[in-house]
């Protein structure tokens, strides 16, 4: 499997719930940079992808524009969703958010996944206005802290 296949399946796999497809499929020290300086490892990755499956059971990253380069493949997500279950993402400062039924659906945001021996070992989410987890949950109606460059 070359690198956008197997990009396009891991995509596919956490929209359909098999988490144990990333798990197999990316290197122990996977890293998951995002926007504002969050970095997420593998098993926190993983958490959190759980997470939004079970609160957005329709969770569709909408992913176009595959290109690879050497080792690294890009690519745009669109994510979108319905939040019809429990979103608890066990993180500081984020509450529990009972269901709203909204439906979300965040700006294109460009990916780049790293490769080595055929797994993924970064992915790394540009910052764009809106996006992200922060997008996810301001569309959900939670009141984000303004950062430094939004005042």
């Amino acid at each position: 499997m070359n690198s956008i296949d197997l990009a396009r399946s891991g995509l596919a796999a956490i929209e359909a719930g098999n988490l144990d497809f990333i798990r197999d499929n990316t290197t122990d020290d996977m890293v998951f940079n995002a926007p504002g300086g969050m970095s997420l490892n593998k098993t926190e990755y993983l958490n959190v992808q759980r997470a939004l499956l079970k609160a957005l059971p329709d969770f569709r990253f909408n992913a176009t524009n595959f290109k690879q380069v050497g080792e690294r493949v890009t690519y745009t997500i669109q994510i979108s969703g319905t939040h019809t279950g429990v979103l608890d993402l066990h993180m500081p400062n984020v509450p529990v958010l009972q269901p709203t039924n909204k439906h979300i659906r965040l700006p294109q945001e460009p990916v780049t996944a790293s490769y080595r021996d055929g797994k993924v070992y970064r992915i790394d989410l540009a910052e764009v206005p809106g996006g992200g987890l922060t997008g996810i949950l301001t569309q959900l109606g939670v009141k984000m802290p303004q950062t430094s460059s939004q005042k």
